[in-house]
């Protein structure tokens, strides 16, 4: 049952993702940005045809392929960890985890390119311009909770 219950949330959070990207790529031209109430966030439409922040967009045979390798890597991780007994942190981690990549691989394997949507306004142009999507997010948060996972496991022998 507990199986089901991380697969479902992995699905579920995987869908919010692709909604959004839905939402932003059939209501906004690319470039376009509404702010979010009055808050400093904003929805913004841009296409990233590379990695983190355009890393490699010359390059997206490369891009495309590493991502599914990555992916693929991640959801054989995922998988085996909902078989451990306990280990919620891990299984946790690997849930949003792999609803991100799997968000992120979708896009580049249908479109070649990921719709990033979330931006926030702030002082320093630089940090101004950088366009996340909620899969940015859920690899953020995954990767935390594995590192937290890994820093209080107990030590094996």
């Amino acid at each position: 049952m507990q199986i089901l219950i991380f697969l479902g949330v992995a699905v579920g959070l995987l869908l919010c993702d692709l909604v959004f990207k839905n939402y932003v790529e059939t209501t906004m031209k690319e470039g376009d940005e509404r702010p979010i109430r009055q808050s400093k966030l904003f929805l913004r439409h841009v296409h990233n045809k590379g990695m983190c922040l355009n890393c490699l967009e010359n390059y997206p045979k490369l891009v495309k392929n590493s991502a599914l390798v990555a992916t693929l890597l991640v959801l054989g991780m995922f998988l085996r960890t909902l078989f451990e007994k306990k280990q919620y942190t891990r299984k946790t981690g690997f849930t949003f985890l792999i609803a991100g990549a799997l968000g992120n691989t979708v896009d580049r394997c249908t479109k070649g390119y990921v719709t990033d949507y979330i931006g926030r306004k702030s002082k320093h142009k630089k940090l101004e311009n950088i366009t996340y999507n909620l899969s940015d997010f859920y690899i953020f948060i995954g990767v935390f909770l594995l590192w937290i996972a890994t820093i209080f496991s107990p030590r094996r022998k």
